[in-house]
């Protein structure tokens, strides 16, 4: 067990990387392939379907774990936009507030 999931981190991560190299770019689709591509070729000593249904189910795997990445991602992004409109406002209405008295000018 441990040693098959030492190999599917090495070809994932293999894939991965030549895929961000060969697009030249990072995203999401190359963690998606990886997996798909992974998942076939673990796969493959069983069989065409095999290879076709473990690959399938690498592809979809890896997609519905960086979508809810993506998800939590601008979650917390528009939670931290909430937060930030909040403090703005309580800094404007700081401003606006008039003192009670006026300290500097009272004599005696």
């Amino acid at each position: 067990m441990v040693g098959t999931f030492a190999l599917w981190g090495f070809v994932f991560s293999t894939v991965d990387c030549t895929l961000t190299v060969a697009r030249n770019k990072e995203s999401i689709l190359n963690s998606i392939i990886s997996g798909g591509f992974t998942g076939a070729l673990l796969a493959s000593r069983g069989g065409l379907m095999s290879t076709m249904r473990n690959g399938l189910i690498g592809a979809s795997i890896l997609a519905l774990i960086e979508i809810s990445m993506l998800a939590r991602v601008k979650m917390m992004i528009a939670m931290g936009r909430r937060e930030a409109e909040r403090e703005a406002k309580r800094r404007r209405e700081m401003v606006q507030k008039k003192p009670d008295r006026d300290v500097g000018t009272s004599f005696g």
